[in-house]
């Protein structure tokens, strides 16, 4: 069960061995799609809405056209069921996960498989792009989670820790974090980039069947067997509240769009509705015969979606939707959110609460007497004045019109200087001048202008600095200085033009570094030397740390490039180490150095150092080395360099 991204369409599809789509708006079917062979087990939109994917139990993946409804192709490399499958971000590919323990990547557009993922060693049941588009997950009936790299086509990673069936995975929306949920009872959070378990969750009694991310990854929810779901906050790692109301298995789980309410369906033949925030239930929507497969919110969040082992699917707008207006409306009357001018639906969801919220006249006055200060807040004070005069007709005998007309003076003269100040940030100081002006005219007896105009001319110097130094990071020092010596005319007293030009050219020989270390990476080892030396001339001073001289000292001797100058920045790294296992590392990269010097003896001592140290890669290659060297043979074939570019 998938909404089109416009959410215009609905697409389901059945154990009937057909894929059906619904006009939402129409409420109508418009196309049946047959082709497969066997149950449908997973259905999704591409990104654009122009196509469908699905998968069955034939062992077979149909990509469809929407628009001709017609059957664009037939995937067919599968040799066992075909349990998941989705869109990359961008449409270009397709991934599939299948009984047969393989995942498959496919072209969209050439209609051809790019490549299989093998590794797990039992059924892939979930399978899904990362964010970007850059990785794939996958979980599995081993009880493991593999992450694999799109791009090179290869296995990253294989998270271990689950003692079940993984049956749910789960990217974060910025792509940070892995989630699984597993039949051992336990969600994992991992970490995507460390390639690590950052914790285990533990609260449900039973099998967990679906676990999600909140759009804006805050939260996550859980749903399993035990018949609960379980909402967990990501950054404190902790269970923030458990929903107890379902009366058997929880199915399926969907957060809104705009995350503020889930929706579960369950095989007690129901959907419920939850507001997150409120921790309650605000609906259970009653009408399906049978369990409840999938539910899913519309893109916009106005409709819901259910399909049901009764052989129906369901849309559904919200029940009694004027007394939830109401309810809604009476519960959020006072909340500041309802007022304020940072949130794009607050106006709307404002209007709709004074029109049909069902509020009293005395409630419509304290809302606009609120609403007027808000406005005031923002430096409106002339809309501000006229909600305070609609309160005052609905409730003169409860609303100081003067007491309120001034403090909404005050009020909008602190939000003109705090936005006059804002101006100064960016550099802006004629904005600055016109606020100041607006707000000595609200509220002259409480502003000291001279302060306010000092105060402005240090913001702007500071942020006059940080463009200079921003222009310094991109190797522009002319235009960096000018900078600096326009803030130190705002602001002589705090500016410090000399600390500055030493920051400026400590910035500028750092950026030196990472493009030398860029080059040296690619083989351009004299350029690389070249901006090493560079940025040690422009910043005498300034610390050039361990890693970037054993940068220079690794890729420059696997590119046949071992000069005095590269000797000594491997000298310069293994004096710089900042710990054993660091010296260690940087020892083996003098040691591949000295060996292309003709250095054997100085380099069977440091790789003997690298073996004798903590930690450490590929130590038996090390021993092959040492025993070439000491027979006076060079192990250093191109092949071997070639090999070493990548460890």
């Amino acid at each position: 069960l998938a909404f089109s991204p416009d959410g215009k369409h609905l697409v389901s599809g059945s154990s009937d061995q057909t894929i059906k789509l619904w006009d939402v708006n129409q409420q109508s079917l418009v196309h049946t799609f047959q082709a497969h062979e066997d149950h449908i087990l997973s259905i999704a939109f591409s990104p654009d809405g122009k196509h469908l994917v699905s998968g069955s139990s034939d062992q077979t993946i149909k990509l469809w056209d929407v628009n001709q409804q017609s059957l664009v192709h037939t995937f067919n490399d599968h040799e066992n069921y075909v349990l998941s499958v989705g869109f990359s971000p961008d449409g270009k590919y397709l991934v599939s996960g299948s009984s047969d323990q393989t995942i498959k990547l496919w072209d969209v557009n050439q209609q051809s498989l790019l490549h299989t993922f093998n590794g797990h060693k039992y059924s892939v049941l979930s399978v899904g792009f990362s964010p970007d588009g850059k990785y794939l997950v996958s979980g599995s009936d081993d009880q493991t989670i593999k992450l694999w790299d799109v791009n090179q086509k290869s296995l990253l990673h294989t998270f271990k820790g689950h003692e079940n069936y993984v049956r749910s995975v789960a990217f974060s929306p910025d792509g940070k974090y892995l989630i699984s949920g597993s039949d051992d009872k336990t969600i994992k959070l991992w970490d995507v980039k460390q390639q690590s378990l950052l914790h285990t969750f533990q609260a449900h009694e039973e099998p967990i069947r679906s676990a999600v991310f909140s759009p804006d990854g805050k939260y996550f929810v859980s749903g399993g067997s035990d018949k609960t779901i379980k909402l967990w906050d990501v950054n404190q790692q902790s269970l923030v509240h458990s929903f107890k109301a379902h009366e058997d298995h929880i199915l399926s789980i969907a957060f809104s769009p705009d995350g503020k309410n889930l929706v579960s369906s369950s095989s007690d033949q129901t959907i419920k509705l939850w507001d997150v925030k409120q921790r309650s239930l605000l609906h259970t929507f009653n009408g399906h015969e049978d369990h409840v497969l999938s539910v899913a919110f519309s893109p916009d969040g106005k409709y819901l979606a259910s399909g049901s082992s009764d052989q129906t699917v369901k849309l559904w707008l919200g029940a009694k939707w004027k007394y939830w207006v109401e309810a809604a409306c009476k519960r959020e009357r006072l909340n500041p959110a309802l007022v304020s001018r940072k949130i794009d639906s607050a106006p709307e969801a404002a209007n709709t609460c004074i029109y049909m919220g069902n509020w009293l006249d005395a409630e419509k006055a304290e809302f606009f007497v609120k609403l007027g200060l808000a406005m005031a807040a923002e430096g409106d004070a002339r809309k501000a004045k006229r909600k305070l005069q609609q309160a005052f007709k609905l409730d003169a005998k409860n609303t100081n019109l003067v007491e309120l007309n001034t403090k909404a003076n005050q009020l909008a003269a602190q939000a003109l200087i705090e936005q006059g100040l804002e101006l100064a940030s960016s550099g802006d100081l004629k904005g600055v001048v016109d606020k100041l002006h607006q707000a000595s005219k609200l509220d002259s007896k409480n502003i000291d202008s001279g302060e306010l105009s000092t105060k402005a001319n240090q913001l702007a110097a500071q942020t006059l600095i940080g463009q200079g130094l921003d222009l310094a990071q991109n190797f522009k020092l002319n235009e960096a200085e000018k900078k600096i010596q326009q803030a130190y005319k705002l602001d002589p007293i705090n500016v410090n033009l000399y600390e500055l030009d030493v920051e400026i050219k400590r910035i500028a020989a750092q950026t030196l570094i990472e493009e030398g270390i860029d080059d040296v990476r690619q083989g351009n080892v004299v350029k690389a030397i070249s901006l090493y030396k560079q940025a040690q001339e422009l910043s005498p001073n300034s610390d050039i740390d361990a890693e970037s001289w054993n940068s220079l000292c690794w890729f420059s001797s696997i590119y046949r490039y071992a000069d005095d100058y590269v000797l000594d920045s491997c000298e310069k790294a293994i004096n710089f180490a900042k710990d054993e296992e660091s010296k260690t590392i940087y020892l083996d990269s003098r040691g591949l150095a000295r060996a292309l010097e003709g250095d054997f003896q100085g380099a069977i001592e440091d790789f003997q150092a690298f073996l004798d140290g903590p930690g450490g890669r590929a130590k038996d290659k090390r021993k092959n080395w040492i025993e070439l060297l000491k027979n006076d043979k060079d192990p250093f074939t191109d092949q071997v360099l070639e090999e070493l570019k990548y460890e």
